[in-house]
């Protein structure tokens, strides 16, 4: 079972994903904003079968003169279909990428709100972007099922995601704000951990097959750990400043081994790794 330290590494990655993500997304429509279809000839086009059409591009007009669509190239040779609206800008963007094929979506005041991407590489992917920087909703599938949404660049973020063996919930109200993690592996067990995102303060639960503990520590790495063995007696442990000042197990009777397995060692926090084996 992932430690708390794995899954604050891995809500780090998921907004590092999300604020790369949100990036490339803006970075390729100010690109589409710049793409204009190639309406000259070019060399090598056969002539048109019999009953067949041929040509670079294909533009709708309306009654008043104004384009609607536009069917064509890029500047980088990819396929494309644009729809305008009643004024001439776009509103929807269909092509071939060379990384896979997209769908750009824009908002009515022709801010780029919604991207549809089957990645060759990545697996499908869908975007949702707000109209504040770095307000993110994201789902995609490639190895496993992510969602991931960010209310901005710093701000509070919620991410969920599952595989064959586990799945997770982390809960980011942004630097400095704490964070909430759930996860619960296959046939294993069960974790729940806080922490205040200022300094080491945190709370911990897992349940496993073997185990039911609870860990609680300040800032100062001082703490409290309770765990029950299924058939054994209960042990705690007490640490002030990073240092076991007393740990016993139920009964009077202290089991050295017994307690290096279950907290790895002394002044450590609650071995998640160990206990979840």
């Amino acid at each position: 079972m992932m430690s708390n330290k794995k899954m604050r590494q891995n809500n780090s990655r998921a907004r590092r994903r999300i604020l790369e993500n949100s990036g490339w997304f803006v970075a390729g429509m100010l690109a589409m904003a710049l793409v204009w279809l190639q309406l000259g000839a070019r060399p090598g086009v056969a002539a048109d079968p019999e009953g067949v059409i041929t040509a670079q591009s294909f533009r709708l007009v309306d009654d008043n003169g104004v384009v609607r669509g536009v069917l064509g190239f890029s500047r980088e040779e990819y396929p494309m279909l644009v729809l305008c609206d009643n004024t001439g800008n776009k509103q929807a963007i269909v092509c071939s990428e060379p990384d896979g094929p997209s769908i750009y979506l824009e908002s009515a005041d022709y801010k780029p709100m919604v991207i549809i991407k089957a990645a060759h590489d990545e697996g499908p992917q869908v975007f949702l972007m707000g109209k504040k920087p770095g307000s993110v909703a994201s789902l995609s599938n490639m190895t496993e099922p992510t969602l991931a949404l960010s209310y901005a660049s710093d701000g509070p973020m919620l991410g969920l995601s599952t595989n064959e063996v586990q799945a997770a919930m982390a809960i980011n109200g942004g630097p400095g704000k704490g964070e909430i993690g759930l996860a619960v592996k296959h046939d294993v067990g069960s974790l729940i951990f806080m922490n205040n995102g200022r300094d080491n303060g945190q709370l911990a639960l897992g349940v496993t097959p073997r185990w039911t503990s609870v860990m609680a520590k300040d800032g100062d790495d001082s703490g409290l750990t309770l765990a029950v063995r299924k058939n054994r007696a209960p042990a705690m442990e007490l640490t002030e400043n990073g240092r076991a000042v007393w740990s016993a197990l139920g009964g009077g009777a202290v089991d050295d081994a017994e307690m290096r397995g279950l907290f790895g060692g002394a002044g450590s926090w609650l071995n998640f790794d160990k206990l979840f084996k």
